[in-house]
């Protein structure tokens, strides 16, 4: 176990064992050595460094990363990165898979790639590369000029910016966007122009006419489905006693056929 090392130095895990490194100072430059089949843990107090340094090599798994760190590395060796509470900077190379609390991707730039990209609140602040999956309880996007195959939240806020594309977008609460999604699944979407597509039935529990919730204009443009009408003309306000099975909507004072 290294405690520290003094800021602008450099440390360098070379053994086979697992190894933690703590209270790394701003500007260290912290090397993991690319020996196949180890798991490397690190801590990374702050990792902020110069754009000319590498910020992680090595062919190790970097876990437990908190504070500003920076993948200078083309050669795809930083596999499995951890941020509890870190800003990640991918300035080349491919990042196989990102878990973390709470992070800000402040820049994935053009050539570069993170595959997956999963966690408890995800800021993409600047995509220029290409991401495949970012899945977050919460995730904001901001200034998107790359690709991101699927965006995947309980809660997205902001989707803005950008020329870039995303093909997927799935969620339960969607804010509006100022860019363009392709397919859209979500139970709240707040884009009026964006449809939500669904590639599967859209199935509305069966219910009897008299198990309709009372109809008010808090439910106009609510669907149910009913199994009992005794008619089937459209528009037709709906009453039971027949063994029609409709769809009904309602107007905001009645339930009506169609």
């Amino acid at each position: 176990m290294i405690n520290s090392v003094p800021m602008g130095g450099s440390v360098v895990v070379s053994d086979t064992s697992q190894n933690v490194i703590g209270n790394i100072a701003v500007g260290t430059v912290v090397n993991l050595p690319s020996s196949a089949g180890n798991d490397y843990a690190s801590i990374v107090a702050t990792t902020d460094v110069a754009a000319t340094s590498a910020a992680i090599t090595g062919s190790g798994h970097a876990i437990g990363m908190v504070g500003y760190v920076r993948n200078f590395n083309s050669a795809n060796i930083l596999p499995l990165a951890v941020p509890l509470e870190a800003k990640l900077d991918n300035y080349a190379g491919t990042i196989t898979t990102v878990f973390n609390v709470y992070s800000q991707l402040a820049s994935n730039v053009a050539g570069a790639t993170i595959n997956y990209w999963y966690g408890t609140f995800n800021h993409i602040a600047s995509n220029a590369g290409t991401i495949t999956v970012a899945a977050a309880c919460t995730l904001q996007l901001d200034n998107n000029t790359g690709s991101i195959t699927s965006l995947v939240g309980t809660y997205i806020p902001t989707v803005n910016g950008g020329a870039g594309t995303v093909t997927l977008m799935y969620g339960l609460y969607f804010a509006a966007q100022t860019l363009t999604v392709g397919n859209k699944y979500a139970v709240y979407n707040n884009d009026a122009a964006a449809p939500i597509f669904s590639l599967a039935p859209v199935i509305t529990n069966p219910v009897a006419v008299a198990s309709l919730p009372a109809a008010a204009s808090a439910l106009a443009g609510g669907r149910m489905f009913v199994t009992d009408a005794n008619a089937t003309t459209f528009n037709s306000v709906v009453a039971g006693g027949g063994t029609n099975k409709v769809p009904v909507f309602c107007d905001g004072t009645n339930w009506r056929i169609g």
